[in-house]
């Protein structure tokens, strides 16, 4: 995992020289997957939480699509004729629209274990800080994103902003029940759990009219 890091890290540095924000962003995005995969799996083992261990996991997911969504940006740059890379960009954003489908899946049944289970721990002192710091600090980088790449319109960065803003609205059940179980609410965990509910089917949405998106047929006589 740590290699993987140090590799991203790299890949980081030669973006930002090249002038590429959108590989730059995605690369930093899925460090902070990488580690807080690594976190949470450790305290989750630690402290025997079923919640943390299967969060860990989703972190990893997202991490992994995101991935797979750079490295096809990367290639899709290569492309020198307009028609093959369209027909290629839109394949990848069919391809993001059924990973995004996967992750709305996987994260609603992480939510629905967490509100029947209800073995989440309970989030206190220092740790509700850094739960919150850093789904905020997430969330302004999804907006950042979307705003330097507001005038490119190609469906591979289409997904990118897709996947930007599914990850920070998802962590909104997370930040919410840190807030709720450091303030004592009794019922923290299935009131978290439901606001992830809730954002999963927004999630799943955003998956299915991505997957039933057809080409623009005037775009492509313009190629």
């Amino acid at each position: 995992m740590m290699k993987v890091i140090r590799h991203l890290i790299k890949r980081i540095d030669r973006r930002l020289e090249d002038k590429d924000p959108n590989t730059a962003l995605i690369a930093m995005a899925i460090v902070a997957n990488a580690l807080m995969t690594v976190v949470k799996m450790i305290f989750g083992i630690y402290l025997s939480s079923g919640w943390l261990v299967i969060n860990a996991m989703y972190f990893l997911v997202i991490g992994v699509v995101r991935y797979y969504v750079m490295k096809r940006y990367i290639f899709s740059k290569s492309v020198v004729d307009r028609k093959e890379k369209y027909h290629f960009d839109f394949y990848v954003h069919k391809i993001g629209g059924a990973l995004v489908f996967f992750i709305g899946s996987t994260y609603s049944l992480t939510c629905v274990r967490m509100y029947i289970v209800g073995d989440a721990i309970t989030i206190n002192g220092m740790l509700v800080y850094f739960f919150v710091l850093f789904n905020v600090i997430k969330l302004a980088f999804a907006i950042y994103g979307m705003i330097i790449t507001r005038n490119k319109e190609n469906y591979i960065i289409r997904t990118m902003k897709v996947i930007g803003i599914i990850d920070a609205f998802l962590s909104i059940a997370e930040t919410a029940y840190a807030v709720m179980s450091n303030l004592g609410y009794e019922y923290a965990a299935q009131a978290s759990s439901i606001i992830g509910m809730v954002a999963s089917v927004g999630v799943l949405v955003s998956g299915l009219v991505m997957l039933n998106r057809q080409k623009n047929l005037r775009v492509l006589e313009r190629l």
